[in-house]
């Protein structure tokens, strides 16, 4: 399905979201890979879910 379909049929919206917030949590996402490495020797499933986390910034998101 095109970008556009998923908006017509409301499946996504449309969102303005500020640069700052972008590049917050680019930074959260970043620090999150870099941690998720070092722990690969130790731990691999945690490297994983810090990988793979989504509840990884300030405000939970």
């Amino acid at each position: 399905m095109h970008f556009d379909d998923l908006l017509k049929a409301r499946v996504i919206e449309r969102v303005e979201v500020p640069p700052e917030q972008i590049a917050d949590l680019l930074a959260v996402a970043r620090r999150d890979l870099r941690t998720a490495e070092r722990t690969l020797s130790v731990d691999l499933d945690w490297a994983f879910a810090i990988a793979y986390s989504r509840d990884s910034g300030k405000d939970g998101t």
